[in-house]
Parts: structure tokens; sequence; C-alpha cells
């Protein structure tokens, strides 16, 4: 063991150490053989961090000398932890996402009276189990009822059938996991047996967490243990009195508080988490609901023992602690996951610091807020390091409640998620204890009530096995697969610091082998070629030839049926080739919406051509250079409305393209003999020149048919009659509203660019208007829905949004 492993060996087992004349003193619970050897082992190391800690806690403000020196006489404040969970319950009404439920099946002659007495003992040893939560004088306290007899409900399911039994069973678990406690009214401790058999029955007990913590669950087994084992024989009770009840620790923390002996430490917390951030940004698969669910789902990992020995091994030789590497793994792989270099986990302290309170039944965990800077050229071992030196302080100044730390640093409030920290980390530690009681073989049940009251939460258990790993997220905002694969890449992460811990985060594997192959498909994609019969060109005459009379493309009170803009489009790909254009040049669209740039954007393509888009609301410089950049010689241009500021081009104008019959007539209606493959440009749009130089991007009629695929089979439906377009056809988030109702037998309809959100607002409310796809960014949502007002489309359309961040209130609105 190290020294720091030594002093954690000693927290955990409640033996305090302190020094005296040069001399180690051992308190509390005497140490175990192979620990008191280990003490004797770092004795000048351990006596020189007393010194150290025994001179900052010199320096400390004094505070109550014993937990029980309060007046005995009054009202007893609330811990501050309980005073949360009070409030909570104020607020919510009566809930069970604080119970603490267990339940289990015993296999022998049940000795009902024994356990009815031992249980009741154990109430009436822990005051706080028969203590109820009240307001006096506007304030939330806790007062102490009499001892009563305990009532234990007995369900007799023995004349069952064996299925119908063990579906009952299950049943009544989980509703009596589900049932809350009034805190004004109930102990705090309840208990209910289920006959099965003669000798065989289930016995579910559940506390509320307002009494309880994981350590006080050990503590109730314990006691419970000894004490029906002495009931069930005719002798007496064995255990000690208690020192103290939790009362005197609340009274005791508040004074503390409020006479400023923990003021250092709080002014430690208050520094160490100034500027953290509010809330994680982990990526999630669904919305974060606007009131937190804690529906809980979990995955259970195992490392197997020699990994175990191996990270220890590993720990030992950083000079820290097993918790501290595990911790500081988890660390790097939120960082990896969310993209912040300020990771916050919440890490749950047994808050027994003082050994009188080591034997309670109470609500004594608190929280602490480990925060910690990673970054991608930090090697392992500087993350172990920095890890480590994270917890100590957090350790050093754990007295400090983390709702009084939640309360100074006033945090913005929401329903949505935690305060401080919303991910947990913990290597349990306290000991649960082993429930035997004599005559009986016991099994441990599912209590039910599964619920989490963290976003995500890893608890790792060390077992003759190995490390198990636990990893319980909420299901509200996690799918199962997302958490795998942060498992795995956790694991991944472990494997290669034993191997290289002073490789850098960003030199590292974060995925197997088997994952690796898994991102590489899922990067490709399903294999669109075999369903790809044609370029889109030739797709869109097949369709036009199904429903020629179908309504195609309108705007501006303007329709072309298939047949009539299938023929437009030949004409002007006819007129493009005699002016010269050859396959594989790029032509530019300088049109508004209109009739006229559908009609341009299809014929470009027929003649081999790549079509790019010249937005008219560009500033000229930028047209300039796209114009330049792309090597565009022809331009196809509306003489009465678009005036290209560029001088040197071949100008082809639209005029009249979607009005008269005549256009163009002196050119064949047919399709030009012209082969277009898959590899071939369709069309070039350029990036928005924000941080320098536009710069095109190239799109093959390959590529435009596995997009048109995509959108027709992932949201292009069979009920939907076309789409409504807002959108530039110089963004890509245009490309299927263009496209794919055509390829579909439907109609693209174009909103005119001016004032175009009134005028979709205005259409969308018109009657006989058919399901459409709209595919717009939320800046066009947001400025519909402002149009709109509470008027309500009789349709149900399609809306793919993008380009900017999508608030999930934003979405909700959109929802019929």
């Amino acid at each position: 063991m190290s020294v720091i492993e030594v002093l954690q060996a000693c927290r955990q087992h409640g033996t305090r150490l302190a020094s005296r004349d040069g001399k180690l003193l051992l308190a509390g619970t005497q140490p175990s053989p192979a620990l008191r050897e280990a003490l004797a082992r770092h004795k000048a190391e351990i006596l020189a961090w007393l010194e150290e800690a025994s001179g900052d806690a010199r320096a400390r403000a004094p505070g109550p000398a014993s937990l029980v020196d309060a007046d005995e006489q009054g009202a007893w404040p609330l811990s501050y932890a309980q005073q949360r969970l009070w409030f909570i319950d104020q607020l919510d009404g009566a809930s069970a996402q604080y119970n603490i439920p267990a339940a289990f099946r015993l296999t022998g002659a049940l000795d009902l009276p024994a356990m009815q007495r031992a249980l009741e003992r154990v109430i009436e040893r822990h005051e706080v189990l028969r203590t109820r939560f009240e307001l006096t004088d506007g304030v939330p306290a806790q007062a102490v009822a009499g001892t009563t007899p305990l009532d234990i409900p007995m369900h007799d399911l023995s004349g069952m059938a064996a299925d119908a039994r063990d579906a009952e069973v299950r049943r009544r678990v989980a509703e009596e996991a589900a049932r809350p406690f009034d805190l004004a009214r109930d102990p705090m401790l309840r208990c209910t047996v289920l006959k099965l058999g003669a000798e065989e029955h289930v016995v579910l007990f559940t506390m509320h967490h307002i009494a309880s913590d994981g350590w006080s669950q050990g503590v109730l087994v314990r006691e419970f243990t000894a004490l029906y084992a002495a009931f069930n024989t005719g002798e007496a009770d064995p255990l000690p009195p208690l020192p103290l009840q939790y009362r005197h620790f609340a009274r005791w923390q508040r004074e503390a508080i409020e006479g400023g002996s923990l003021a250092p430490s709080l002014a430690y917390w208050q520094s160490h988490l100034a500027g953290m951030p509010v809330v994680h940004e982990l990526p999630l698969d669904h919305p974060r609901p606007e009131r937190q669910s804690h529906a809980a789902r979990q995955l259970g990992r195992r490392l197997d023992i020699a990994r175990l020995d191996a990270l220890k091994a590993l720990a030992q030789a950083q000079g820290a602690t097993l918790f501290m590497v595990l911790q500081s793994a988890f660390a790097a792989v939120l960082s990896r996951w969310s993209g912040q270099d300020d990771v916050v986990i919440g890490v749950p302290s047994a808050g027994r610091e003082r050994p009188e309170v080591a034997p309670l039944i109470g609500f004594f965990i608190n929280t602490l807020v480990f925060r910690q800077q990673i970054a991608p050229a930090m090697t392992g071992e500087a993350i172990i390091q920095a890890g480590k030196r994270v917890a100590l302080d957090a350790f050093t100044h754990a007295e400090i409640p983390f709702d009084l730390l939640n309360d100074t640093l006033k945090h913005p409030r929401s329903l949505a998620y935690n305060p401080l920290c919303q991910v947990k980390f913990v290597l349990q530690n306290h000991e649960s204890g082993q429930l035997t009681l004599p005559g009986l073989q016991l099994e441990a049940l599912d209590g039910g009530g599964e619920q989490v009251h963290f976003d995500l939460d890893l608890s790792a258990q060390e077992s003759t096995e190995g490390l198990y790993l636990g990893w319980t997220y909420k299901a509200s905002l996690f799918e199962a697969s997302s958490i795998e694969r942060m498992a795995r890449a956790y694991e991944a992460l472990l494997s290669q610091w034993l191997e290289r811990p002073q490789a850098r985060l960003d030199e590292l594997e974060w995925v197997d082998a088997a994952q690796s192959a898994s991102l590489r498909a899922l990067g490709r994609g399903a294999d669109s070629r075999a369903g790809r019969a044609q370029p889109l060109p030739r797709a869109l005459e097949a369709a036009a030839a199904r429903t020629p009379d179908a309504p195609a493309v309108r705007c501006g009170g303007v329709t072309l049926d298939h047949r009539e803009l299938d023929a437009k489009a030949n004409r002007l790909a006819h007129a493009l080739l005699e002016a010269g254009v050859q396959a594989g040049d790029r032509v530019g669209v300088h049109l508004e919406r209109s009739v006229e740039l559908m009609v341009a954007l299809l014929a470009c393509m027929k003649a081999g051509a790549a079509y790019v888009p010249l937005d008219h609301r560009q500033p000229p410089a930028r047209l300039q250079a796209i114009v330049a950049d792309a090597g565009i010689a022809v331009v196809l241009v509306d003489g009465g409305r678009s005036v290209l500021p560029v001088a040197g081009l071949d100008t082809l104008y639209m005029d009249g393209a979607g009005r008269s019959p005549d256009w163009l007539s002196e050119y064949p209606s047919s399709a030009p003999a012209v082969g277009v493959t898959d590899a071939d440009s369709a069309y070039v749009l350029y990036t928005s020149g924000s941080t320098g130089v536009p710069k095109g991007v190239e799109i093959s009629h390959g590529g435009l048919m596995d997009y048109c695929a995509f959108a027709r089979e992932g949201y292009y439906g069979d009920g939907l009659g076309g789409s409504l377009v807002v959108t530039s056809p110089a963004f890509d988030l245009s490309v299927p509203s263009l496209y794919v109702p055509l390829l579909a037998g439907g109609c693209v309809e174009l909103m005119p660019a001016e004032d175009e959100v009134a005028a979709l607002a205005a259409r969308l409310d018109e009657a006989g208007v058919p399901a459409s796809l709209l595919r717009m960014t939320p800046s066009h949502v947001q400025a519909l829905l402002a149009h709109r007002g509470e008027a309500v489309s009789a349709c149900a359309h399609v809306f793919v949004v993008g380009g900017e961040a999508f608030g999930a209130g934003l979405a909700r609105s959109l929802q019929a």
C-alpha cells in the first residue's frame, strides 16, 4: 500500500489517526492486521502528514467540541441534505424517487416474532427511523416520535399456482418500491412479508433516503442480523448503546457552519468551482425533457482480476489509489465524448469524518464536486496526478455539505438537470454487510424501483472476480448502444494506460477492433449502388413519363406539369449545347426562386454540365470569386430581375421559360443524346467564405442519387404530396426538397424570395395544401411560427431542420 491508500483504508474502516509527541495514536475501529502492518511501515510519512494537517486545522476557527454538547431541548433542525429532500418532497408531492427498497427470499423456518422484535429494536435504537419531518414556526424541523409496535403486513400467496404466484411477487415488489412515504407521519422504515409456503417467504424492506444511505444499509443489516439471531434463541439484546443520534449531527452541522469553523473549506470550494460549466455537453440521444425523469437503465461490465491487479499496480506506481486512477480515466472519457476540457463529476463521500457517527443510521452521505481540466496533449500520468490533487483537496474539505455549496454558488436552477454536477462516479467502499439469519437460506431479489438521480452514474466495485463496472443512466437521455460505446472506450483507455501511461491522450485508440470495423461501416452507410439504376436526369424523365399531367413545379402563380417541365428543360439543354457547353463544364445559375430556376437546374444536368448556383443576395465580390474559381463561362439569368455583376460571360436569358409555351420552341423537346454517369459532376456548391475565400464542393451524380435515396427512405413517405421550399439552391439543405418530390411524382412549390416566410405561413393555412416536406433552418422555423400565430395546418407536414442549433422547445412547437 502507498501512504495515500493507507490513509484512505483507515477512513473506510473508521480508524482515526492522531499524533502526539511523535507517536501515532489510533482511535475508533481497530485496524485489521494487514492495515496495522501498513501503518507501521508508513509511520514516519503518516506522522508528517498528520503534523501538516493539524497545522492547517489550528488555523481554522474553532467549532463545536462535541456532537452531543448541544442542548437537548427545543426543535431539532434538519441537516442540509435532509432539507433538500424535504423541499423536493414538498415540491413534487409524495413520490418514490428517494425510496431505498430491498427484497429477500427466505427459505426455512422464519421466526416472525423474532424478526418483528429485531426490527422494532433497530427503530428504537435509531431515532431517525421514527422521526417525523414537519414545519415548526415556518421552518422544517425533525421531531422524534415514541416507540410503537411496528406494523408488518403479511400477504399469504401460498394458495396460488407457481407461475401466478411469481408474477404476484414481482408485482408486489414493484408496488412496494413505488409506494411513497408521508414524511410528516410515516416511520422511515417499513417491512412487508409475502408468504409463499410454510417455509418460504419474501421479505420487503423500504427506507427513505432522508433517514438513510448506503452505509446505513450496512448498519441495518448488521444490527438486524445480530438481533434476530439473539431473539431467535431467547438471548438478550447484544448491541452496545449508541453514543448519539442523527439529530445531534444535524444540529452540530448547522452550528459548525454558522459558527464559521468550516469557513476555510467553504472558501476552497468557492474558489475551486468558480466559473465551472453549468451542465455537461455529452451528446444526448434524446432531447433533454423540461422536467427530469429518473427512470433508469443499467449496463454491467467486468474487468478480470488480472486487469484489476494491474490497475492497482499502476496506481501504486503513481503514488495514487485505485479510485484516483479510475476517476481520472472517467474524466478523460467524458472530456473526449463531450469535447469539454473542463470536466465536472460528482463523487459521493460517506460523510462520516467524525468517528462518533460511524454506527448510526442516517443521511450522512455527501456529494463532492470534482472539477478536472483535461487537455488532449496530457499524458495518462499527468491526468492521474491531476486527479490525485483534485481528490486529496476534495476529501480534505469534505465536511461542506453539497446543498450549502449549491446555495452559495447560486448557479441558475433548472428542473431539467441537477445543479453543479450531472455525472457521478463512485468506487464502492462502504461495507454493506451480509444478511445471514440462523436456519434460513437467503436470496437477494431485485428490489424494484430502479431510479437514477444523475444523467450518468458509473459505479465500480471490487470483488474476488475482478472489478465490476455498473453504468446507470437516464433512459430519457441515452440509448443503451451509446452507453455501451462509452463503456468500451473507458475500458480501452484503462488498457492503454497500463501499457503506455506516458502516452498523450490524443495518441490513444478509443475503440477496439470490432468497434473500428463498425464505425467504418457506419461511415460508409448502406451500399445504394445496386438500387441506383440511372442518374437523376434519366430518373426524372422516367418519373415524368409515369405522371405526365401531375403538377411538377409551382411558383408565383405559374405551374408546370411533369411533361412541361421535362420538355422545357430538354430545350434549354439543347440551347446550352449549341452555346458551346460541353460535358463537365460548369454553368452559373443566377436566378431567383421561380419556375425558371427549376428548368435551368435540370437543363444543366441534362446537358452533362454541373450547375453552380449564384444567389442574387450574395455580395458582388463573392459572386465574382465563385465565377472565377469555378471557371464559369456561361450563365443563366432572368433579364428582368437578376443582374450579374460579372463581365465577359456568355449569358442565356430565361425570360418566358415558365409562361410561354413557345419558349425555345426552335429546339427539340426530347432529351439530348448526352451520356451522364455516376462519376460526372451534378452541381458545385460554395461555402459562405466567412473564414476566408469561398470553397467549392463538387457533388457527383452518384452522390446526388444516394442523397435522394436516403431522403426518400428516411423522411419522404408515401403520404407526402411534394415540398415547400424557402431555401436557396446555393445551400445543400435545399437539394432533397428540389428533386425527391419530382422522383415520386409530386410537386415542388417554391416560395417567392420576397417575404418568403410570410408567403409560406399563408400557404400552410390554405385549404387543400397537401402534406409536404419542408427543409429549413431553425431561424426559418422561428420566423414561421411567429407569422402563423395559433393557426394550425390541417395536414401533418414533415420538417427537416438543420444548419443551426435547434432547441427542444422550438422542436416541440412544430409538433401537432
